[in-house]
């Protein structure tokens, strides 16, 4: 999903505002050979017949924006981050042994950001591929969302696809941790606010700044 800026409620009833955070629990049901995964932490797995329920919740709230949802023939990588930190890739089964170079460099990414910001604010990362084109990345709670062709494209360099995992990384703390209170502008784009006209007012009872 890419919901950013308010556009989860098209897809479930909610209020989309970044200050109005929730925790979530997500329970997918799909049919045998595909793999459902979205924010935080798995919390079950259950078969029924020829379909099965998989069970996630967030460890911390979450805004509407950032909820994501993946199903597809995917292969769920596993590895340890900083302090033991689960990290958590989730690729095309095709695409694991060619998707792994850029899937190993997350640990360091996250011990950079932590030596800059301080300690990773959620229970698991990952990097979740897509094989699809968007013209975006979105940094989705615990599970950035990444264009397939970002890590395959031969024609961009080393650097540019480490900077974007990193600054998708980095929104974790800054736009997802600690997230405005007041709502975007109708038409405004993703980091750069250009819209003029104002969305219908869901504003919150706090100060400018809200941190979960």
């Amino acid at each position: 999903m890419a919901n950013q800026a308010d556009a989860a409620h098209r897809v479930f009833p909610s209020n989309d505002h970044p200050a109005d955070k929730a925790y979530f629990t997500f329970r997918i049901t799909v049919p045998d050979g595909l793999t459902a995964v979205a924010n935080g932490l798995p919390a079950g797995r259950v078969r029924h017949g020829s379909r099965t329920t998989w069970t996630y919740r967030t460890g911390h709230p979450m805004a509407t924006e950032l909820a994501q949802i993946s199903i597809g023939r995917s292969a769920v990588v596993h590895r340890a981050g900083p302090h033991g930190l689960p990290l958590r890739d989730v690729v095309p089964t095709a695409d694991r042994e060619l998707l792994e170079p850029w899937l190993r460099r997350t640990p360091g990414h996250v011990e950079w950001m932590e030596r800059q910001v301080g300690p990773y604010p959620f229970e698991t990362y990952g990097v979740l591929v897509a094989d699809a084109t968007t013209g975006f990345e979105l940094e989705t709670q615990t599970l950035s969302l990444f264009e397939r062709r970002l890590f395959t494209e031969p024609a961009l360099p080393e650097w540019y696809v480490d900077s974007i995992m990193v600054h998708e990384l980095a929104h974790q703390w800054f736009g997802n941790s600690v997230s405005p209170a007041v709502g975007p502008t109708c038409g405004s784009t993703r980091d750069t606010p250009v819209g003029t006209r104002p969305c219908t007012p869901r504003r919150p009872p706090t100060g400018p700044w809200s941190g979960a």
